[in-house]
């Protein structure tokens, strides 16, 4: 998307496009790995009175007992806030994003498909985002396991 982002702020009267295969937009980083974990240790430490202790002393009153629904209401929270920026930013440079999957029909043209319809495409490039994976180190057990 970030692509499809710059190239249509430089050649503001050409069309750009992003598939995304995902309802959400933003990936990996905004929806379930570095945004939410890194959302996730700072609402331990804010709903725990980390900082708020520091500053304002141990005796600091912060909630008793935080619960698994205060945290998950932090992240997704910081989460939907992240897609919405995000979509703005797709929106205002003037990037239409297309929910599916795509296959090339050939050099210039695509085929999306999602769960109710189908739409062909075309491109003078095409530029693929295949995503992430986690990498793997020997050294640090996956759900209790080495890999």
């Amino acid at each position: 998307m970030r692509a499809a982002s710059r190239h249509s702020r430089r050649k503001s009267r050409e069309t750009s496009g992003g598939i995304e295969k995902q309802t959400s937009i933003g990936g990996v980083c905004i929806n379930t790995g570095t945004i939410p974990s890194k959302t996730m240790r700072e609402a331990v430490l804010h709903l725990s009175g980390f900082y708020d202790k520091n500053f304002y002393g141990s005796n600091h009153n912060v909630k008793e007992n935080p619960t698994m629904a205060d945290l998950n209401f932090r992240v997704q929270h910081v989460v939907e806030s992240e897609v919405g920026v995000t979509q703005n930013q797709l929106k205002r440079n003037g990037v239409e994003v297309i929910h599916g999957t795509a296959s090339f029909l050939d050099a210039h043209h695509v085929r999306v498909e999602n769960n109710n319809s189908f739409g062909e495409y075309e491109a003078d490039y095409v530029v693929i985002a295949t995503g992430t994976k986690p990498s793997v180190n020997s050294k640090v057990p996956i759900n209790g396991g080495h890999h």
